[in-house]
């Protein structure tokens, strides 16, 4: 693999990881920060159906996370 190809690869790994990562910043975010927000200003009652779009978008952001930064342990190095 000449030193062209190996930086080709390289690049379509890092791109594929940051859209990876990228949505598991929306999913985090769409998923854990505004239903938190929104909890605070509407003052609704603490239930687990409160809580389940939360630790759902928490979760899915975390799992994207990891995926990205396993998609980068594909990069040639040397």
């Amino acid at each position: 693999m000449t030193e062209s190809e190996k930086q080709l690869h390289n690049e379509r790994i890092k791109l594929s990881a940051d859209y990876y990562n990228n949505l598991g910043v929306v999913a985090a975010s769409t998923g854990f920060i505004i239903p938190t927000v929104s909890l605070a200003y509407a003052g609704q009652p603490l239930e687990l159906k409160t809580f389940l779009p939360i630790l759902v978008g928490l979760a899915l952001g975390v799992v994207l996370k990891w995926i990205a930064a396993w998609e980068l342990s594909f990069m040639k190095l040397d």
